[in-house]
């Protein structure tokens, strides 16, 4: 499990521009307090999984 701080040397910014570029690309809404449970990519994966159905 790849941890996006920490394994993928993602830093806070850097989460929150992929949250921005998930929700240009699927056109949902990642909420700040949402954008803070994503640690993994499996996390980012269920997360746009389940939005966009």
């Amino acid at each position: 499990m790849a941890l996006l701080v920490d394994d993928l040397g993602a830093d806070e910014l850097a989460v929150v521009e992929l949250a921005e570029a998930i929700e240009g690309e699927f056109g949902i809404k990642i909420t700040e307090a949402d954008v803070e449970k994503l640690r993994t990519v499996n996390d980012v994966v269920r997360y746009v999984q389940y939005h966009i159905r």
